[in-house]
Formats: C-alpha cells, sequence, structure tokens
C-alpha cells in the first residue's frame, strides 16, 4: 500500500500542482490538485493508503494534453486530519468520491484509481448512474483483503517457502510483529521499484510508522491488513463495471499476475496490462510509463479527445463526395470506395460518391488518418472529389 505522512518517498520526485484550493465534505477540508490541460476530457486521480496523499508527480506526467485532478482524501495529505471521534470506514471513503469527483472535475472524465484508490475507483463505477463517467483505470489495484494477503504470501513463497509458511501463521494469529516486519522487508524490496537505487530503500520502509487513517483501517505495518481491511472484499461488484477499464500492474508488483487477471476476467471488455520490471511504487519513480499507457487507453477506446474528433468526423463525411476535410486539428484522407474496395484514383476504375449502385449508397472509407497542423477554427476546408461515374452504376439517382 501508499505509505500515508512521508514527504517525499524514495523514487519520487516531489512537485507542485499549478492550482490548489479546498473544498468541505462533513464540516471536513478537503485540498484539491489541479494540472492545466484539455477539458474535453478530464483525468481524476484517487491516491493509494488508506491515508495516502495525492500522486502530483503522477498528476504532472499525465497533464497537458488533459486536464488532470486530484484531491487528498479526508486524513491524508493536506486534507484535515483525523480526530477523535470520527468515524471511518470504505463506505465513509466512497461516499466522499461520490460527492467530490462530480464538484471538481467540469467535464467528461475518466476515473484513475491507484492500490486503495483502485477500490473507490472500483466502487464508484459499479453501477454507476455518472453520465460524465467515460472510462476507468485501475493501477496495482488493492480489490480484496484475502486477495492482497494471498498474493502476499505467494510473493514470499517466490522467495522462501519457509519465509510463507511464517507469514501466514502470522496472519492466523492477527499480529504483524518483529518477526513479520522482517518477511514484509523481503516482500518490499521484491515488490515495490523497478530501480536498484530505489530497491536498496525499500527495506527500511516496512517500518515506518502508519498514519491514523491506515492504523484503524489496515493495520500497524505497511504490506498486510490485519485491521477492518482485512476482510474486505469489493471484487463481486466488478461485473456492475459498464465504462471500457484499463487494468495496470508491474511484474514485480504486490499485486501478482494471478490476481489482476481475476481482476480482468470480472470487468466484461476490460484491458490487462503488465509493466516489465515494476513494482507497486513504479508509479513515482516512472509516471511516465504510466501516463503514456492511459494516452494510449483512451485513444482506442473512443474515449480521447482524438479519437472522439475522427469519430465526429465520420458522421461527417460519410453522407458527402469528400476527398480531403480538415477541421480546426485533423486532416482524413479517404480512399476506397465502400462497393469495389479499390482505391478511388484506381485507374482501372472510376467513382462518384453520393451514386447509387445496385440499391446502394458509395461512400468512401476512411482508410488512414493523420494530424494536421491545426487550422484557425473560423477555417474549414472541404475538397469535393472528382471522378467520372462507377462502371458498375445499375441504377443512377443523387443520395
Amino acid at each position: 500500500m501508499t505509505p500515508p505522512g512521508i514527504p517525499c518517498s524514495a523514487g519520487e520526485t516531489m512537485v507542485e500542482a499549478p492550482e490548489r484550493h479546498f473544498i468541505e465534505h462533513e464540516g471536513h477540508r478537503l485540498c484539491v490538485h489541479a494540472f492545466d490541460g484539455e477539458e474535453s476530457l478530464e483525468y481524476v486521480f484517487l491516491h493509494g493508503g488508506p491515508g495516502g496523499r495525492s500522486e502530483l508527480g503522477f498528476g504532472e506526467a499525465l497533464s497537458g494534453r488533459h486536464r488532470t485532478v486530484m484531491y487528498d482524501q479526508f486524513g491524508g495529505g493536506m486534507s484535515d486530519r483525523l480526530a477523535e471521534g470520527d468515524e471511518i470506514s470504505f463506505r465513509y471513503y466512497l461516499d466522499e468520491a461520490r460527492d467530490v469527483i462530480p464538484r471538481i472535475s467540469r467535464g467528461d472524465r475518466v476515473l484513475i484509481g491507484y492500490s486503495w484508490g483502485a477500490a473507490l475507483a472500483a466502487g464508484y463505477a459499479a453501477g454507476c448512474d455518472d453520465p460524465r463517467l467515460k472510462g476507468l483505470v485501475l493501477v496495482s489495484p488493492f480489490l480484496s483483503g484475502p486477495v492482497w494477503t494471498e498474493d502476499q504470501i505467494s510473493i514470499l513463497s517466490d522467495i522462501s517457502p519457509e519465509y510463507a509458511e511464517r507469514m501466514r501463521r502470522y496472519v492466523d494469529e492477527g499480529y504483524i510483529g518483529p518477526e513479520a516486519m522482517e518477511l514484509l522487508e523481503e516482500i518490499f524490496e521484491r515488490s515495490l521499484f523497478m530501480h536498484e537505487e530505489n530497491r536498496s530503500k525499500a527495506k527500511g520502509m516496512a517500518r515506518v510508522p502508519t498514519g491514523e487513517v491506515c492504523l484503524r483501517l489496515w493495520g500497524r505495518n505497511d504490506g498486510i491488513p490485519i485491521g477492518p481491511l482485512r476482510d474486505f472484499d469489493i471484487t463481486p461488484r466488478l461485473r456492475d463495471i459498464r465504462v471500457p477499464t484499463l487494468i495496470m500492474y508491474g511484474s514485480r508488483d504486490q499485486v501478482t499476475r494471478r490476481s489482476a487477471e481475476s481482476f480482468c476476467d470480472a470487468i466484461a471488455g476490460s484491458e490487462l496490462l503488465e509493466i516489465d520490471g515494476a513494482g507497486h511504487y513504479t508509479l513515482r519513480e516512472e509516471p511516465g510509463i504510466y501516463a503514456d499507457a492511459i494516452h494510449r487507453f483512451t485513444g482506442r477506446f473512443g474515449i480521447d479527445e482524438d479519437a472522439a474528433g475522427h469519430a465526429l468526423i465520420g458522421e461527417l463525411w460519410d453522407p458527402v463526395p469528400i476527398r480531403v476535410f480538415a477541421s480546426p486539428h485533423y486532416t482524413v484522407e479517404k480512399a476506397r470506395c465502400s462497393i469495389c474496395g479499390l482505391e478511388t484514383e484506381d485507374p482501372g476504375r472510376s467513382h462518384i460518391t453520393g451514386h447509387m449502385y445496385k440499391g446502394r449508397i458509395a461512400v468512401l472509407d476512411s482508410s488512414r488518418f493523420r494530424k494536421s497542423h491545426p487550422l484557425p477554427p473560423d477555417k474549414i476546408l472541404v475538397r469535393f472529389l472528382k471522378g467520372t461515374l462507377h462502371d458498375e452504376v445499375t441504377s443512377a439517382g443523387e443520395a
């Protein structure tokens, strides 16, 4: 999980968001961080923990292309601290997300949840009534206490079967003492970071005291849950997720391949991406790797504004005889006839789009796209195809 209360951990470069403000939820102030970008689609990030803080380096990597916004959950980061008598639970933080996300995100959004934040993101998306939610990304997801625990024991088993047997005994006893901490050090060294210089620091992170939120929900360690989250399990709700979903994990992650595959199988149409050599904290070491993968994902599913632009252009050109259409951001070349499938400039056959051939309207299928130099918004160029009648015409007439 993500260690709370640490100003800057191994592998991380501290940055500041260009925009920072506070909002209230149930009388508590929450800190919101925002990075500039296009607002037609936004990324909303839910951090790890519980009790962690926003990953600003990741926010910076995501930004520019799309506005990126994240907030520090109650008790974490720059938000208000817990006080005696404050009651918290997974349900509390899910309700917090349901209240906060529509208030800090201005348009269509892709929700990105990291580690503990993935549980909140999955809970938000399952059976979601948010019409602006267009996609979901779960990074190194914590979705089940029992599954997480088995993953840690599996990692130890790869190191030493004896280690795994000892850890299972400690877990069954519900106590993570000094002997168990030594085993957590082995897990952390193996599973947190990609780069060797950071892996050498990982063992010491196992003994960092947990913050108040983590202490109440997770327990007195940062590796295996022994508090209320020990029995937490949102995996039965994964089947209710109805938006395009990407699950990302590292080949050296605390989330094992077996678990990641089972999460992917539970979400219809979801994608699974393993990042070679990455650990649970590589999001901090190499945020650009994750940001690039998310950009590609949103493009493939038509969530990204680029793909949305292509789809819009397609709707505009199909009924009319267009050779080249240039919008303020795109040039699209049309090359093949929808009837014969040949290139429109094939010397053996000529074409006129918009005519009817054997009862079908001929349109030219888009076969390649290229990004053009942006044109001023008031300059829209449409160039019509020149040609002669298709030689298979049996009935003519303008479409």
